[in-house]
């Protein structure tokens, strides 16, 4: 991951804080004056203190006594050079600090000598989308007017990079490096922080951070305003940093957990123990045909069990940070991407698949971990009474996690929900979707259809399925209008045991920029719903930026009609499924006891995408049928050694098709 260095010259008039800008100033009414305790020292805001837990005076604000301030500064133009450092989250005072050591040790010897009126301050902003923040650290001259010192740094982009090779090579060889018990001295970094800051000023921190400006020094390039820098993939490694330290943390009331440093498969990875099991954490996995993965990626975390259960797969970690992946203002929109990579890892049945935004993770260091809207409305209750019927045993369990976040998720899944039935608890997800509204399976298949279809962004909007027997469907919606939709298909007669349940889920990210932050909101709840019905199978989980770019491929359709077939089972389903011209045809099929065609089949192309369609097919055969507008792919299965057939004309060849067909039961 490369982290970047960058600088600017600025005057210190143009910058706001107040340790470097101020004026003289008299305090001629109470508005100028600072009111704190005498106590606690906190200060007063709108007319009342909040009093620190230890204060005497916590609780009984009418014996409280206070002190009055009032803070006189001087304010003077100069110059300064204002730097975004390469920290965000993790270690930020020890990186910050020894770094500040490192630049004033590289000051000293490119000036030959203290130049003690060059000063330094920090300040940082928040970033939005994330709970990180940009740190600036601010190298300015105290002499008002400037020296003309900085202005030599600055003069060529070589200079400031010289400052920091002078640095760096003496903390390369000073002799504290031979000492594994120390980590700087006198003779390097600590001459120049204060006793309060030596215990955050490291040698090897410094020599990280260095090591990292000037790997990339011939990479520079000039930009405006430093604001216009995004840390997209900072904040991606900051956020896998924050992650593993997730993993190791624990709040009051949680099972231990340990986390220790580990070689897995050639690099550096870690050794997980919960009280339910033992897994490897391996980071930067590549995934892909060889994994029985079609759209290749590359997981942040792949955490294998040490000793697999039955039935038991490593599960593949991505972090996801909102700017990153799926922030419209930036136009990093990678979400179409994302649930084709997602999808492909889950259908491997080689691995589960687990997303995590920033805000799962940081939820691990709050005080209380945030609680998770509910997919559709009634939703709890028809879950919880499902749990009671089928798997009354693991009840309590099951319902302690169920508004919990997808990291909380995590943590269950590898400790004490290792041993549970995650199989049949994503089923009862999307049973607990289901609105109860029965249909046939023609009006199922219109509806999947206009959900599937790329061009049709009122889907939510207007969506009606007529009324039948034989299924159970459900519309869902999430969030605000079009940002999510689905439906959940069910077998009615076999809703009990679970069996032909499937869904098919589509996040309609065309419409995030109407309202960003119900799209965040929207987007997090989207990826926790994957992480938990994936274990149903079939399930489709689109995205409409994935279907106009046709990142998809085969992996529509193909597991959820097979689960359709079985559960509907029998003859009557399949004939149900065709046009009704064709319906003659598959009769005449199963009466002379020949394979059952597969309805809706896509040919998939060389590249993944789908080539065309056939109103029915027989794969191993190599034989379709197509409708009339459906001839224009007629050379595209030829072209891949098909036998193909025209519904028009059944009448001249259905014979001799019948008789080009395998035995086989229906």
């Amino acid at each position: 991951m490369v982290k970047v260095f960058f600088a600017q010259m600025m005057k210190v008039d143009q910058w706001p804080p107040a340790s470097v800008k101020a004026r003289y100033s008299v305090c001629n009414s109470e508005q100028d004056m600072q009111i704190f305790c005498k106590r606690c020292g906190k200060v007063q805001k709108k007319g009342k203190i909040d009093h620190a837990l230890f204060c005497s005076y916590r609780g009984q604000e009418e014996k409280e006594q206070v002190e009055s301030a009032c803070y006189l500064y001087r304010e003077f133009n100069s110059e300064a050079i204002r730097m975004l450092l390469p920290v965000a989250t993790q270690e930020v005072d020890l990186n910050t600090h020894s770094f500040l050591a490192a630049l004033d040790l590289g000051l000293r010897k490119y000036f030959h000598g203290d130049p003690g009126h060059l000063l330094t301050t920090t300040y940082d902003e928040p970033i939005p989308g994330s709970d990180a923040r940009k740190r600036y650290l601010v190298l300015y001259d105290g002499v008002p007017g400037g020296t003309g010192y900085l202005k030599e740094l600055m003069r060529e982009p070589e200079n400031l990079m010289k400052v920091f090779e002078l640095a760096h090579g003496v903390l390369t060889n000073c002799e504290c490096r031979n000492d594994p018990e120390k980590d700087g001295c006198y003779r390097c970094l600590l001459a120049y922080r204060g006793r309060h800051d030596q215990e955050n000023t490291s040698r090897s921190a410094a020599m990280r951070l260095l090591s990292q400006i000037l790997a990339h020094r011939g990479e520079l390039k000039s930009t405006e305003r430093l604001s216009q820098i995004r840390l997209n993939r900072l904040l991606e490694s900051e956020l896998e940093a924050r992650f593993i330290e997730a993993l190791r943390r624990t709040r009051p009331g949680e099972p231990e957990r340990q986390l220790t440093n580990q070689v897995v498969n050639g690099k550096q990875g870690w050794y997980l123990r919960t009280p339910g099991g033992s897994y490897l954490v391996e980071p930067q996995v590549a995934l892909g045909p060889e994994d029985g993965v079609s759209v290749p990626s590359i997981a942040d975390f792949v955490i294998r069990p040490e000793r697999p259960g039955e039935g038991e797969l490593p599960i593949a970690v991505f972090t996801d940070g909102f700017e990153y992946h799926a922030d419209p203002q930036s136009g990093n929109m990678r979400v179409g991407i994302d649930t084709a990579q997602r999808m492909a890892i889950a259908r491997s049945g080689r691995f589960h698949v687990w997303s995590l935004t920033w805000d799962d993770v940081e939820s691990q260091f709050r005080e209380q971990p945030d609680n998770m809207a509910l997919p559709v409305p009634g939703h709890a209750g028809k879950l919880d009474r499902a749990l009671g019927v089928i798997d009354p045993a693991n009840r309590t369990a099951w319902s302690r996690v169920y508004e919990k976040g997808s990291f909380e998720w995590l943590v269950f899944r590898l400790d004490a929900g290792r041993s549970l039935n995650w199989g049949q608890h994503g089923r009862l997800w999307l049973a607990a979707m289901l609105d109860g509204q029965n249909c046939d399976s023609t009006a199922l298949d219109a509806t999947r259809g206009a959900l599937l279809d790329a061009q049709n962004a009122e889907w939510a909007e207007s969506a009606s399925i007529p009324p039948g027997t034989g299924w159970k469907c459900g519309v869902l919606r999430t969030g605000s209008p079009l940002l999510a939709a689905g439906l959940v298909r069910a077998d009615a007669q076999r809703l009990r045991q679970m069996e032909g349940l499937s869904a098919t889920l589509r996040l309609f990210d065309e419409a995030a920029s109407a309202d960003r932050t119900a799209w965040k909101r929207t987007w997090r709840e989207w990826l926790r719903l994957f992480n938990i019905v994936q274990f149903a199978n079939a399930t489709e989980f689109v995205a409409t930026t994935g279907l106009r770019e046709g990142l998809y491929g085969s992996l529509l359709g193909v597991e959820v009609a097979g689960v359709r077939e079985r559960a509907a089972g029998g003859l009557a389903a399949l004939v149900a499924d065709v046009d009704i011209s064709l319906r003659p045809l598959v009769q005449a099929v199963a009466a002379a006891g020949r394979t059952s065609p597969t309805p809706g089949f896509e040919l998939v192309g060389g590249d993944g995408a789908i080539a065309g369609t056939a109103e029915l097919a027989w794969e191993g055969a190599k034989i379709a049928v197509l409708m009339d507008h459906e001839v224009e792919y007629l050379e595209r299965f030829v072209g891949q050694g098909w036998t193909v057939y025209v519904a028009a004309a059944m009448a001249e060849w259905q014979d001799s098709l019948i008789g080009s067909l395998p035995g086989g039961d229906l």
